[in-house]
């Protein structure tokens, strides 16, 4: 598969494969606040549905940036959601956001600036694919995979270095508040390689490498196959959680 900006969604996503391990919630000194998972999870679900009908968020006199993170396993992959903000005469302001996948990548969004961190041995992996690809195509042979422009502009300029650890510009469109849950304000595009996918977000400016995983399930007689990447799938387990289509419960959580 190629350069695509859709995706199958498999049937069963609704039942999203994760699970929830700990919720917590810190003040402006950094102390940690004794409140309960689902009063937490609340608090984030009112930060991101602007878009919906929001009451008036109450912080029993907290003043001052707040940061809720929680640490979730995504397919067998752990993940930690990290964001900072702060609430101003009810409204939520989003100051900074954590989206941290050991062993993968870190995404770290302050203001309209992404910064991208790969992991150092899954880049390796990564660029290995994309080599195998550019030796084909140096060689004339067809193939159905079709590379970023981006990424191979990143390469030529940069090499390794310019997907390792750089800053990216977002939010620029305006067509959505620039966070992970909406792809820093536009579509996601996808490229499929063997085991790893090359994602586009941030008005395609930010090119993430991300491990492909599959997915099937019965439909009548037929088995259905669906690829997409992980990140997709973190995207959707947080979604789920905090846009409300999924209770904690829904998502096998686990601990505190």
């Amino acid at each position: 598969m190629g350069h695509a900006l859709a995706r199958c969604i498999p049937l069963v996503l609704r039942k999203i494969t994760a699970r929830l391990r700990r919720v917590w919630i810190r003040g402006p000194k950094g102390q940690e606040d004794a409140l309960a998972r689902t009063e937490i999870l609340n608090l984030l679900k009112a930060v991101y549905r602007p878009w919906s009908e929001n009451d008036r968020i109450i912080l029993h006199g907290r003043k001052g940036p707040i940061t809720v993170g929680m640490s979730l396993n995504v397919t067998g992959y752990d993940v930690m959601f990290v964001s900072t903000f702060e609430v101003i005469k009810g409204a939520p302001c989003l100051l900074e956001e954590i989206v941290d996948v050991k062993g993968v990548v870190r995404l770290e969004e302050k203001g309209r600036s992404l910064r991208i961190r790969h992991d150092d041995a899954f880049l390796d992996r990564a660029l290995e694919e994309v080599e195998e690809v550019l030796a084909r195509e140096e060689a004339g042979e067809q193939d159905d995979v079709v590379l970023p422009l981006e990424l191979k502009r990143r390469l030529a300029e940069g090499g390794r270095e310019a997907l390792a650890d750089y800053t990216v510009e977002v939010g620029r469109w305006g067509l959505g508040p620039a966070f992970f849950l909406n792809a820093y304000g536009c579509i996601a595009a996808a490229c499929y390689l063997k085991t790893v996918t090359v994602l586009l977000e941030g008005e395609g400016r930010a090119v993430i490498f991300s491990p492909k995983i599959s997915r099937s399930h019965e439909r009548g007689e037929i088995t259905v196959v669906c690829i997409e990447p992980l990140l997709w799938k973190v995207r959707d387990a947080l979604r789920s959680l905090l846009k409300g289509h999924a209770s904690p419960s829904e998502v096998d959580q686990e601990g505190h």
